[in-house]
């Protein structure tokens, strides 16, 4: 099964703590190391950033967790083996 990380805040912040935690808990047995995504909104438009390497390999995941972007709204999933879509899309203003 797949899990989803979301945060919502009324003033920019930084996911990482939230990071740190996605590798740690992707390292446990047993869990989803088959990816993971996070879209950070960025004032017109979401900044994606995936990777099909488990959270606790991904180079990627550490350099976010030390320099990604403040943002007012995030969200993340990490899968298991299946195809998985996450669409971000906004149907009006936000």
């Amino acid at each position: 099964m797949c899990e989803l990380i979301a945060m919502s805040s009324h003033y920019p912040a930084r996911m990482t703590r939230a990071l740190y935690q996605l590798a740690a808990r992707a390292h446990e047995p047993s869990v989803n190391r088959d990816g993971w995504g996070m879209a950070f909104w960025q004032d017109e438009y979401f900044e994606v950033h995936r990777d099909t390497h488990s959270a606790d390999d991904s180079e990627m995941l550490r350099i976010l967790e030390q320099n990604g972007p403040a943002t007012r709204l995030c969200l993340g999933i990490y899968v298991m083996p299946l195809m998985v879509v996450l669409d971000c899309t906004i149907p009006g203003p936000m």
